[in-house]
């Protein structure tokens, strides 16, 4: 009778024991999951605002090269334009020197 009941309060403490362990595990657990979930949220964002900071400057930079390249061909057609309105005006004035010669 008497050992009986102890053996039974024992083994009732002992699955009371367990069963704090188990849960004591599981919270932990879940601590750790949540944790590491937390750091990786934490680093796909910082990866993120990575790629969307070099995927804006590439765009820049790409628009900045088409930029580059339409203001290069303005200068040229301005140098073009300029260059054609000296020779003209150079050719006009060897003309004139040549008329005044003759």
């Amino acid at each position: 009778g008497a050992t009986a009941q102890k053996l039974q309060a024992i083994e009732k403490e002992r699955a009371t024991e367990k069963e704090e362990w188990e849960n004591g595990r599981r919270e932990a657990e879940s601590k750790l999951k949540a944790d590491f979930q937390a750091e990786v949220n934490k680093l796909t964002e910082s990866h993120q605002q990575q790629i969307e900071r070099l995927s804006s400057e590439l765009s820049n930079a790409t628009q900045n090269s088409v930029d580059v390249a339409q203001v290069k061909e303005q200068h040229q057609a301005e140098l073009l334009r300029v260059r054609s309105e000296v020779e003209g005006k150079l050719s006009l004035l060897e003309k004139e020197r040549d008329d005044a010669k003759a």
